[in-house]
């Protein structure tokens, strides 16, 4: 799991320059991103641009920022494959 602890509850999005120095160490291991998800675009962020294996998403959903109905909607607009 790929946390951001300076990003974590803020729900600005996840620290988009922390998940490109992963992604160019070249590790052939699935990982999970978390911390400052705040909408569903966000996730299709993480998503487009990293090689992540899932997004852990707490605040957004405990807060109301976001549902469950409209992750899934964005989800399977860009054709991602996922459960929830």
């Amino acid at each position: 799991m790929l946390t951001s602890i300076d990003s974590d509850g803020r729900m600005k999005g996840f620290d988009n320059e922390l998940l490109s120095k992963f992604d160019n160490l070249k590790l052939k291991i699935p990982y999970i991103v978390c911390g400052g998800i705040g909408n569903s675009k966000n996730i299709t962020d993480i998503f487009d641009s990293s090689n992540c294996s899932g997004v852990v998403i707490a605040s957004a959903l405990h807060y109301n920022k976001i549902s469950v109905t409209n992750i899934k909607k964005s989800l399977l607009d860009r054709n991602y494959i996922f459960r929830i």
